[in-house]
């Protein structure tokens, strides 16, 4: 749809949506229903282009309440979300979402061009909890929903157990935020990691929503590793700041990427206080 959203057809009924800051949807269709799980930054067009991929009656799920993945949620009025995260949907992020979409094309030495009036304005969302161990039947098809906090005290994972799909928000990846006021501590994301990876085997496609969607199901190993160092303090604790916040880099990265020096991939960023 013009230059806000890229559709790429994925296998098993999977549809992955970007916006241009390369931050991802993915409409997920069974035979009765379909969701939508997460909506991006909230550029204007994301419904209507919706229902030219779907005939199927489509909800929205989120995976957490931030900015970034929640934005589109006022095109649709109505989301599931994790109870912990609702207050996150508090009717002010339009001056966030646009300035996440401005730094991302400022990283790219481009200006941004998506004006004020191409943004959803905040307004009243009808928010329906969903909880870990809750299940999305789509008709012939269900997803598992699986509470991880860490990032969020609400993030939310969802797998579908029969073709592997496995949709992970931001809960676990190459530069996972331990470090908001919305975070969980290290010790509980461990335990969450920990649950996590009883499912692991379960997962044969491991999507994450920020740059390059599929990544490798070790992801999850690689952070559980990150925390035990970090509560350990044995981590490379590398100072670093993100949004006027002091933190660390539990694995050093190669500078200018998101790539640890040492290998492999996930990585943890937090603050001090949550280092416990």
């Amino acid at each position: 749809m013009d230059n806000r959203f890229t559709v790429r057809r994925l296998p098993n009924g999977v549809t992955e949506i970007s916006d241009p800051s390369q931050v991802h949807s993915f409409l997920v269709e069974g035979a009765e229903r379909a969701v939508l799980i997460d909506t991006m930054v909230g550029l204007r067009g994301l419904k209507d282009l919706v229902s030219t991929l779907t005939e199927l009656p489509v909800e929205v799920v989120l995976t957490h309440g931030h900015m970034d993945h929640a934005g589109g949620v006022y095109e649709f009025g109505a989301c599931r979300i994790h109870p912990e995260d609702v207050p996150m949907l508090d009717g002010k992020t339009l001056p966030s979402r646009m300035g996440y979409m401005n730094g991302q094309f400022q990283a790219m030495g481009e200006p941004c061009p998506f004006s004020e009036e191409e943004f959803l304005p905040d307004c009243p969302v009808e928010c329906t909890p969903l909880q870990g161990g809750d299940k999305l039947d789509l008709g012939g098809r269900v997803l598992e929903v699986l509470h991880v906090p860490g990032h969020t005290k609400g993030s939310l994972c969802y797998l579908d157990p029969v073709t592997g799909d496995f949709f992970a928000g931001d809960a676990c990846n190459n530069n996972t935020l331990v470090m908001m006021d919305t975070s969980a501590t290290v010790s509980q994301y461990l335990e969450a990691l920990l649950a996590l990876k009883e499912r692991q085997g379960e997962i044969q496609q491991f999507y994450l929503f920020h740059g390059p969607s599929l990544q490798d199901k070790s992801c999850i190993d690689d952070n559980i590793q990150c925390c035990r160092e970090i509560l350990a303090g044995t981590d490379d604790h590398v100072p670093v700041e993100f949004l006027g916040r002091q933190g660390y880099l539990a694995k050093e990265r190669t500078p200018g990427t998101f790539d640890r020096k040492a290998g492999r991939f996930g990585n943890i960023m937090y603050t001090r206080n949550l280092a416990k």
